[in-house]
């Protein structure tokens, strides 16, 4: 999947740190061997994508809980790629695909109605106004996803600032193409994920300065335009 294009960068930096010499090795060794191709597509029948996966603590528990499906993990940040891929070989995780860099760049090419589920947890939520362009889920990613969700696909977003989750909660209502369940934004502040015991760096990170934390869950609608189909 080599289909690169030039995008507004939505996150800040693929680089914090040094890494560790088992890192590199990692990096240079496992990494190629669970990049993120065509392959899942074919030999798995359940296949779910984490866009923006951080550290890769949840998509490693997801994996390690449901060794039937295939999770694939978008990430630019190359200290959380190299996390993730320690987790993998630590626990032997072989369900796992990872893509390094913008994911808008792997979900071009992801086939239409193979995915199962989308989780976008604690995207950056860039909050500065003039800084909104820089946000991931706007209209045209919304269809991208769309695109490759099956028919029943769920897409499941989480925030910790109520202005961009408002935003976000909005935008799938209006866009048609999903269907959110509850009437109103406060009705998705839980006091913990609703889908997972497994709590990512930042939902932590609210939790402790007990700050709201916004699970959005949206259902897959069959969209009647067919410039989408």
């Amino acid at each position: 999947m080599t289909n690169q294009h030039k995008w507004i960068q939505s996150f800040s930096r693929t680089k914090n740190r040094g890494l560790s010499d088992r890192q590199r090795q990692l990096l240079d060794d496992l990494l190629p061997e669970v990049k993120a191709d065509k392959r899942p597509f074919v030999e798995y029948q359940d296949i779910q994508i984490e866009v923006g996966f951080g550290n890769g603590e949840h998509l490693a528990q997801l994996a390690i809980n449901q060794p039937g499906t295939c999770f694939i993990g978008c990430e630019p940040f190359i200290n959380g790629v190299a996390k993730l891929l320690s987790a993998i070989d630590k626990f032997k995780i072989e369900n796992i695909r990872i893509f390094v860099g913008d994911c808008r760049n792997f979900l071009d090419e992801v086939p239409t109605r193979s995915v199962s589920c989308i989780y976008m947890l604690f995207p950056d939520p860039w909050p500065k106004k003039r800084h909104y362009k820089r946000r991931l889920l706007k209209q045209d990613f919304l269809e991208a996803l769309w695109r490759i969700l099956k028919s029943d696909g769920i897409l499941r977003f989480a925030s910790d600032v109520e202005g961009y989750a408002r935003d976000v909660f909005d935008l799938i209502k209006e866009s048609g193409l999903f269907l959110i369940t509850v009437p109103n934004l406060r009705l998705c502040a839980y006091g913990k994920n609703p889908w997972s015991t497994i709590m990512t760096k930042y939902e932590k990170k609210a939790r402790l300065t007990k700050t709201d934390c916004f699970f959005i869950e949206a259902f897959m609608k069959i969209a009647e335009s067919r410039h989408l189909q």
